[in-house]
């Protein structure tokens, strides 16, 4: 069986390497590789994309589908209706909503569509799926797949990894903030921490620009040895790099329906090391995590003192989690079974 991956308008610069000799990749669409903000000419690319794509399906007859994306859903729905016995399967990474104005209706009604019609919905957590059951429409065929990590690939950082063994080997606790600054990842917070930071700890950051270090390292004043920059970490060596962290700090405003009811990866690659973390209350998902397993603090419901005076207790609890959140082959079991079946 021949798999065709067909990439999303935003992956103009991808490319897709160690595939299988049955999986071929292809790009389609003209416009959608100019990076433009013009909304005019993305909606104009996104019709460009449907219309490719329906005559490329058309053309190529596939019995089962799986989409990744919203705004590449019309034509996937077209073919649905034109042909119903196709598989459809969707992967709703993201989930916006118009009343949180970071999607256009007509896209979001066409989401609905799809959710309602598909074979086969995945969600990337159990809150994220109840959430789509009580608010778009009740769920039926559903598996969950979560951010867990994929593989345990080894830390070759040279210079970073000895600069954190020898703070390490000097006694100080390294937390880590993975990801870019921003309202809602928690900036105000971040510098909330950083003056929270007891003198045997050092707040790390990774996957930001240097030039986001350098703006928050003249802002934090007398604390600014409390803060080390570690620029960006290879993905196969983030899981392995969060082994040598002593806590994680993971902050997604509750901003959006999307944001309410997300786990990201990052809260996975920490307990799946042992490491305690501390999490916005307003969180549902990482709120609800904390609750359940108890390895960390959710903040500002709680002082962020008694983080430090109860770490060896979130400790040891992180530590129970250890390994527990990872896939360790590269392909989903559940999802496997489902088209087996089919």
């Amino acid at each position: 069986m021949d798999i065709v991956y067909i990439l999303e308008l935003t992956s103009s610069n991808y490319v897709v390497e160690n595939l299988y000799d049955n999986v071929k990749y292809k790009r389609i669409g003209w416009l959608s590789r100019i990076n433009t903000k013009s909304r005019l000419l993305r909606y104009i690319s996104c019709l460009e994309y449907a219309i490719v794509t329906l005559g490329y399906m058309l053309l190529k007859s596939p019995k089962s589908i799986q989409v990744h994306h919203e705004g590449v859903l019309l034509s996937t729905i077209l073919y649905k209706k034109l042909f119903p016995k196709t598989i459809l399967v969707y992967d709703d990474k993201e989930f916006y909503n118009p009343k949180d104005r970071n999607i256009a209706k007509p896209i979001f009604l066409l989401e609905k569509k799809v959710i309602q019609n598909c074979d086969l919905l995945i969600e990337t957590n159990c809150y994220r799926k109840r959430a789509v059951n009580s608010t778009v429409c009740p769920l039926s065929d559903v598996i969950v797949v979560d951010n867990y990590v994929f593989g345990k690939g080894k830390c070759y950082l040279g210079d970073l990894l000895e600069t954190i063994k020898d703070l390490k080997n000097r006694g100080q606790r390294i937390m880590l903030h993975q990801g870019d600054l921003s309202d809602i990842r928690g900036t105000k917070q971040i510098y909330e921490i950083i003056e929270s930071l007891q003198e045997n700890w050092i707040l790390l950051f990774i996957g930001l620009s240097r030039e986001s270090f350098d703006a928050l390292h003249s802002r934090v004043a007398g604390n600014k040895e409390k803060i080390l920059y570690g620029g960006y970490i290879p993905y196969q060596e983030l899981n392995s790099f969060w082994s040598y962290m002593d806590a994680g700090v993971l902050f997604y405003d509750a901003c959006s329906f999307n944001n309410k009811y997300c786990a990201p990866n990052r809260l996975y690659l920490a307990v799946n090391n042992g490491v305690p973390i501390i999490v916005n209350s307003d969180n549902y998902t990482l709120t609800r995590f904390l609750k359940e397993y108890r390895c960390g603090l959710s903040y500002p419901d709680s002082r962020l003192e008694c983080f430090y005076n109860s770490f060896a207790h979130f400790k040891q609890n992180a530590l129970s989690l250890k390994d527990r959140f990872v896939y360790d082959d590269y392909y989903i079991q559940d999802l496997a079974n489902f088209y087996v079946k089919k």
